[in-house]
Parts: structure tokens; C-alpha cells; sequence
């Protein structure tokens, strides 16, 4: 019965009939399931970064980076973090049945509004969903931590053809490891505030807590998350990580470190002119020996889309790959690759623009999606960056009764949850090459 209930709430949820009120009974779900095909799995490599060292918390620091007081666990991360774009170009790409459409979710949060807004697009196309990553954040209540973490982990879509596959972020792996510091594993840049990454931390510990007090399947299931992914649509290779090629909870694909610079953009955020940049030079090298055509990623809570010229850059990944025409993965389209991040599906994305969040679509299909944002092409597939619209409810029914005034959580996000970042807009996250719908 209890079981029953659980799917019952969500499918009201789903239809939009009900809010998302936490005082639901809600029971345990079925036991997971596990993807047949391999994926990438991150081991421990030796950082050849000299900022990079193995204290004795086993954490990768860098000394250029840290902040005073007691920031210091949330800019850094285990070194079981690092990963590299040769173990994505390795890595086997996972086969999903009837591929045509593949929607790639960053950074849920926890919302279960936006859990459910993106089952019903993804149904609506019968398309795939891949959770790349801290779907895990707000839902420190133990109803709504069993039914995010459930509802991903039995992978059904509801159409035809459709499933939901997952990865892990940083957020899943601190609250599954029984070895974490208790930090929140973000490696938080220097431009983000102390006290920022210290409420951070007290969330995902708050996190934790429930973890470890509900049903033991769940934690043990995101143990064993992959921590990158790859698959095919179409012609194009996706590559998908939550943070960057290099680590999981890396910043360099951050839209406010991508040249060309967004000087108004850093400026909001503080950043020093000289400091935290990644250049073009640094994305194509990505993308040569990642192996890949299109990177989605996540993890910095800023979208954005942008197309790199890799023409001039000579392949140096020891693994090269062919795709069914014979033609070497990034040579066509002009030596054209895409990187996009979409920030945030669980919260707003952008100034003035409160209950939406941003999902990527990557598809076979031609047509540019009604509730395209900006996209771009990319050797004939179709990349789009969508609005999510999950509505007003999940601030009331959930946010504020789990996290009130005074909460570490409420302290940080209740201004973006309500009215959105107040310095970026969708003009600013459609780069280089990318098309602006609206």
C-alpha cells in the first residue's frame, strides 16, 4: 500500500494536479537497477599540476585557491575526483534503445517539481535522461529524498523507448561516502565567498543525515554511480561529465572563465582579470582527446552554449575513434565542437525568470524545440539549451518548509529561487556560434 502511495503522489505530481507539499507518506520503491553497458568509471590518477598534492585527507588542493576561515573542505575535493579527457575518450558509449533524443539534467537540486516537469518532456518525445549529477541538494527531507533518488534509480521514462540513466556529483558522492570530511566536495573557486561554501558544506551534511537514517539501497546505489558518461546521437559523440574533462567537480567550463571573456559577468562576480580563464586553446584540447563532438556538463550553476573551432588543433589522443561515415569525430562541420552546461534545472538560471530551470537537448531531429532558450548544430544533431518550467508551488511546499529563515540553505539560494541571478541573462548565455531564441 505504501508502495502504491508513493507512485500515486508522484503521478499526480507528474499530471500537475497536486503541489509538492513534504507532509505525503511516501514508501520505499522498488530496488534499483543497473545499466548493462559499461560506462566510465574514475580511478585515482597522478595529477601531473603542480598545484595539485595529496595531503593527508587523500584531497586535491590548491593553495591559490583557498580562503580563510573554514572554507577550506568545500574548494577542495578528493583526488579520486580527478578524472582526464583520455578516460573519456576510453570510456564504452552507452547504448540506449530507439536513441534519437537524449536530455542531459544537471544540477536538480532536489526539486521534485523539476523532477517531474522533466519525466513529462522527456515522455512527451519518448526521449532518454541522463542525470549527470547533484540531483541530490534541497530534498533533505526524507520523503523527498526517497522519491528523487527512487524515481532515477528505477530509470523509468514512461514512453516507449525512454529511460533514465545517471551519473554522479559531487553532492551524491559526499553524502554515500562514509569517508568524506564532511565538506561539500564542490572545489569552489576563490571568487566564491567563505561563507558561501561553508553553508554549503552544512547543507550537504544536513543531507547526509538523511541519507544515512533512510533506506541503505539508496546510498549504496550512488556509491556506484559512474562519474562520466558517453553515448551516440546520431552522428555526434556526447560526452557527459559533471563538472569538466579533468575532474568531477572541476570549474573550467565555467561560462565565467570561457574566453572570450564575459567582462561584465566577472565583474558581478569579483573575479580579477588575470585569474581564472580558460581559453580556447584549453576547450579544443578537451575536446581533441576527449574524443568527443558535443560536452554537456553542469556543476557552476550558470548556463551557457558555445561552438569551438577545433580545426587547427592536431589530434593527440592515443585512441582515435571513427564514426559510421569513416570521418574522425570533430573533423566536419567546419572542425566545429559544442560545449554547453545548463547550469541549473532545479533553480532559476536567469535574471527576472523565477520556477524555471535549464535542461540540455541533444536530438536527431532537425527542428528547433518550442521552448528552445538558444542551440546550435552540430554534424546535423540538433543541441538546444529549454527553459524547465516546474512552477511556483515547490518554494512554498517544500523550500520554505525545509529550509526556513535563518537556514543555511534559505541564507543562500532563497533570493535566486525567487527572482533568479539578477546579473545574467539568456543573451549572455548564448555564446560563440550558439543562436538566442527569445
Amino acid at each position: 500500500a505504501l508502495l502504491r502511495s508513493h507512485f500515486a503522489v508522484f503521478a499526480m505530481v507528474l499530471a500537475g494536479t497536486v503541489g509538492c507539499g513534504m507532509g505525503r507518506a511516501i514508501g520505499r520503491a522498488l530496488g534499483h537497477r543497473s545499466l548493462a553497458t559499461r560506462v566510465g568509471e574514475m580511478g585515482t590518477r597522478a595529477s601531473t599540476e603542480p598545484w595539485l598534492r595529496e595531503d593527508s585527507t587523500s584531497s586535491i588542493v590548491n593553495p591559490m585557491e583557498q580562503g580563510g576561515g573554514g572554507a577550506d573542505g568545500g574548494r577542495a575535493c578528493p583526488l579520486s575526483y580527478r578524472t582526464g579527457p583520455e578516460r573519456l575518450a576510453e570510456c564504452i558509449d552507452v547504448e540506449m534503445d530507439g536513441m534519437h533524443t537524449v536530455f542531459v539534467v544537471g544540477g536538480l537540486y532536489g526539486n521534485v517539481a523539476a523532477l517531474a516537469a522533466v519525466l513529462r518532456r522527456a515522455k512527451a518525445e519518448d526521449a532518454h535522461v541522463v542525470f549527470n549529477g547533484d540531483f541530490n541538494f534541497f530534498d533533505t527531507n526524507p520523503a523527498e529524498w526517497a522519491l528523487v533518488n527512487d524515481t532515477i534509480r528505477r530509470g523509468q521514462v514512461g514512453g516507449k523507448n525512454g529511460r533514465i540513466h545517471a551519473t554522479a556529483g559531487n553532492v551524491e558522492i559526499e553524502v554515500s561516502d562514509e569517508s568524506s570530511d564532511g565538506s561539500c566536495g564542490c572545489a569552489y573557486p576563490m571568487y566564491v565567498g567563505d561563507s558561501t561554501v561553508d553553508r554549503a558544506s552544512l547543507i550537504v551534511d544536513e543531507l547526509r543525515q538523511t541519507a544515512r537514517a533512510a533506506d541503505p539501497d539508496i546510498t549504496a546505489w550512488l556509491r556506484h554511480l559512474p562519474k562520466y558518461m558517453s553515448v551516440r546521437v546520431g552522428g555526434v559523440r556526447l560526452g557527459i561529465v559533471h563538472g569538466d574533462v579533468d575532474a568531477l567537480a572541476g570549474w573550467d567550463f565555467a561560462v565565467e572563465q570561457m574566453e572570450p571573456l564575459d567582462h561584465s559577468l566577472r565583474d558581478s562576480l569579483g573575479i580579477p582579470a588575470n585569474k581564472h580563464v580558460t581559453t580556447k586553446d584549453a576547450v579544443r584540447r578537451s575536446f581533441a582527446l576527449s574524443q568527443c563532438d558535443v560536452i554537456a556538463c553542469s556543476h557552476t550553476c550558470l548556463p551557457f552554449a558555445q561552438r569551438f573551432d577545433t580545426s587547427e588543433v592536431k589530434r593527440t589522443a592515443t585512441l582515435p575513434r571513427s564514426d559510421p561515415t569513416g570521418l574522425m569525430i570533430g573533423e566536419d562541420d567546419g572542425g566545429s565542437n559544442v560545449l554547453i552546461n545548463n547550469g541549473a534545472a532545479g533553480m532559476p538560471n536567469f535574471a527576472g525568470v523565477p520556477s524555471a530551470g535549464v535542461i540540455t537537448r541533444v536530438s536527431i531531429s532537425p527542428d528547433t524545440p518550442v521552448d528552445s532558450l538558444y542551440g546550435t548544430t552540430c554534424r546535423g544533431v540538433r543541441i538546444d539549451a529549454l527553459s524547465l518550467n516546474y512552477g511556483s508551488n515547490w518554494v512554498n511546499d517544500s523550500f520554505l518548509v525545509n529550509h526556513p529563515p535563518g537556514s543555511p540553505a534559505h541564507t543562500s539560494y532563497i533570493s535566486r529561487i525567487t527572482s533568479g541571478p539578477d546579473f545574467f541573462t539568456t543573451r549572455q548565455a548564448a555564446r560563440s556560434g550558439v543562436a538566442l531564441m527569445s
